[in-house]
C-alpha cells in the first residue's frame, strides 16, 4: 500500500511529538472564532491535503482561553502561490478581534510571518487572520498556535542636568 506524505501531515506529526500538551487541536482556515491555548492552525486543505484552493476569502478570530494571554502563531509552512493577477494570494494579521484592529502584516509568497503575537496593548489577547487567494495557484500554510504572557514595553525616560538642547554621544 503506498501512502503520500505531505506538508501538513508531516508537519501536524511532529507538532502532536514535540508539544503533547497543545492536545493535537487542528484549526482550519474556514472562518469563525476559536478559543483555544494550544494546537495548528493549517489552511482550508486540512491534514494530510494538497492545500488551499482557488478564489478562497477567510477571516478568522484567534483568542486565548486563559486570562491575561495573548495569541502567538508560530508559522512553520508557508508557501503561497504567486501566480495569476494582482492581487496574488496573502494572509493578513491584524492585532485584535476583527480587521479593523491595527494591522499586524500582511505576507505573501514564501515571505513567511514567522512568529506573530498579541501585542501588550491588546487587551483581547485575540489575533484576527485573514487569507485570500486568487483564481490562479495553490498553496500551503500550517502555523502551531500557542498562548503567552505579553511583557509590558520599556518606556524611556531620562532627567538632563544641563538646559535644552543637549549633546549626546554613544
Amino acid at each position: 500500500m503506498f501512502f503520500r506524505v505531505t506538508y501538513h501531515w508531516l508537519l501536524f506529526l511532529l507538532f502532536m511529538l514535540a508539544a503533547p500538551c497543545a492536545q493535537g487541536q487542528v484549526f482550519l482556515i474556514n472562518g469563525g472564532n476559536v478559543t483555544t491555548c494550544g494546537g495548528a492552525l493549517l489552511d482550508s486543505g486540512g491534514e494530510g491535503g494538497s492545500g488551499y484552493g482557488d478564489n478562497e476569502n477567510y477571516v478568522m478570530t484567534i483568542c486565548p482561553a486563559d486570562a491575561d494571554s495573548a495569541i502567538s502563531l508560530a508559522f512553520v509552512i508557508f508557501n503561497l502561490s504567486a501566480a495569476g493577477t494582482v492581487p496574488t494570494d496573502q494572509l493578513s494579521i491584524y492585532d485584535g478581534t476583527d480587521t479593523s484592529a491595527p494591522l499586524i502584516g500582511t505576507w505573501s509568497g514564501t515571505n513567511s510571518p514567522g512568529i506573530v503575537s498579541a501585542s501588550f496593548a491588546n487587551t483581547s489577547g485575540c489575533l484576527t487572520v485573514e487569507f485570500t487567494s486568487n483564481a490562479t495557484g495553490t498553496g500551503v500554510f500550517t502555523a502551531s498556535i500557542s498562548c503567552s504572557h505579553p511583557c509590558e514595553p520599556p518606556t524611556a525616560w531620562a532627567v538632563m542636568s544641563e538646559a535644552a538642547p543637549a549633546l549626546i554621544c554613544q
